[in-house]
C-alpha cells in the first residue's frame, strides 16, 4: 500500500513541475513568436506577400474569365447547327 501511495504523489509532483516547466516554456515560445512577429523586415515582408497574393490572384481571374469566355465561344460554335437538326420534321 505504502508503495502505491509513494507512486501516486510521485506521478503527482512529476506532473506538477512538469506543466510548470512546459508552461514556463510554452509562454517563452509565444513571447519570442510574438516579438519576431512584430519586427518591422517581418512585417514588411509579409505585406509584401500579402501583395503578391494579391496581384496574382487577379491576374489568374482575369485569365480564368477570358478562358471561359473561349469555353462560351466554342460551345456556341458547336451547338449551333444542333438547333436545325432538332428542328427538323
Amino acid at each position: 500500500m505504502k508503495s502505491k501511495l509513494a507512486a501516486v504523489v510521485g506521478a503527482a509532483a512529476g506532473y506538477v513541475l512538469g506543466t510548470k516547466a512546459g508552461r514556463e516554456r510554452y509562454e517563452q515560445i509565444k513571447k519570442t513568436t510574438r516579438k519576431l512577429w512584430n519586427d518591422p523586415r517581418v512585417q514588411e515582408k509579409r505585406h509584401s506577400a500579402e501583395n503578391a497574393a494579391q496581384d496574382l490572384a487577379r491576374d489568374a481571374g482575369g485569365s480564368l474569365k477570358d478562358a471561359a469566355g473561349h469555353v462560351q465561344d466554342a460551345a456556341k460554335e458547336k451547338t449551333a447547327g444542333s438547333d436545325d437538326l432538332r428542328n427538323r420534321p
